[in-house]
């Protein structure tokens, strides 16, 4: 198991930061993150960062939690929200990420402990959440230069492919569980690549057939989709109905399998979403 300073261990000031709970398995990935402090010598010095991090996200910022881990030159890992507590370290992306930030300035310096450090959480955060996950930079999310080049090249080289979606719009998309026009373009763009669509990438699901449905079912049946599906064109839509062609896609995506994408907000489509992110669909 990893090993984690606990927050009474490097002594927290913060008595109960956090803005609410998430279970690990609603987690979809990891923004890295960097403090643009000094690096800090030994684990007291780091200590003294963290507490400063902490007070100026609470007094300053006045936010309701900081990042979840911290991680120092050494590879020392920290915890600060922890596990289950919803962090305050990306706009729009805390609940469903969690937040990593280096003890230093990623422009400059993110030694060799430091990376297999975050190799090593990283891989012990997925164990928890009990999929793989996305693992972006702070700079893939919102408007920002954190984490700074080298720890962005360092992400880019342990994780192969993780740029945009695509999308009319560009960029990532929001893990937001809706399925709106821009995950449906992603998902068409993606089994367009993939050899298994044809036909127009615009964000629509036609009904009553559908081709960008009839090249998910066929995806999920070379997929091991059992029993396998129909190749009809329908059966996917974010309406509370429940059919084979979503079971089979949850159970694809790891995620619970009850065969209904929940309104307003699906776990699987989350999780279609942080997969179509991170090119891993």
């Amino acid at each position: 198991m990893v090993e984690i300073l606990s927050r009474a261990t490097w002594g927290s000031s913060w008595a109960h930061p956090g803005a609410g709970q998430a279970r690990p398995a609603s987690r979809q990935g990891v923004i890295v993150h960097h403090s643009v402090t000094a690096e800090g010598g030994d684990r007291g010095s780091v200590a003294q960062i963290l507490r400063n991090i902490e007070d100026l996200d609470r007094h300053t910022n006045r936010w309701t939690g900081s990042y979840n881990y911290a991680i120092d030159h050494s590879g020392t890992i920290y915890e600060l929200t922890g596990l289950t507590t919803v962090g305050t370290h990306a706009a729009g992306h805390n609940t469903a990420y969690w937040g990593i930030c280096y003890i230093g300035d990623g422009r400059v310096s993110f030694p060799e402990p430091a990376r297999r450090a975050l190799h090593e959480l990283t891989t012990w955060l997925s164990t928890q959440a009990g999929h793989a996950l996305t693992i972006v930079g702070h700079g893939q999310v919102n408007n920002t230069a954190c984490p700074g080049p080298l720890i962005q090249a360092a992400l880019s080289a342990s994780s192969g492919p993780s740029g945009p979606a695509a999308g009319e719009n560009g960029g990532l998309l929001d893990v937001d569980g809706a399925l709106g026009p821009r995950t449906v373009s992603a998902l068409q763009e993606r089994l367009r690549s993939l050899n298994y669509y044809s036909g127009p990438v615009d964000g629509s699901l036609d009904r009553p057939v559908s081709l960008t449905v009839k090249a998910l079912q066929r995806y999920l049946n070379d997929h091991g989709a059992h029993p396998l599906l129909a190749v009809d064109g329908a059966g996917l839509a974010q309406n509370g109905q429940r059919t084979l062609t979503i079971a089979a896609l949850q159970t694809f995506l790891g995620t619970p399998v009850d065969g209904v994408l929940s309104v307003p907000s699906s776990e699987a489509v989350r999780a279609l979403q942080a997969r179509l992110n991170a090119n891993t669909f």
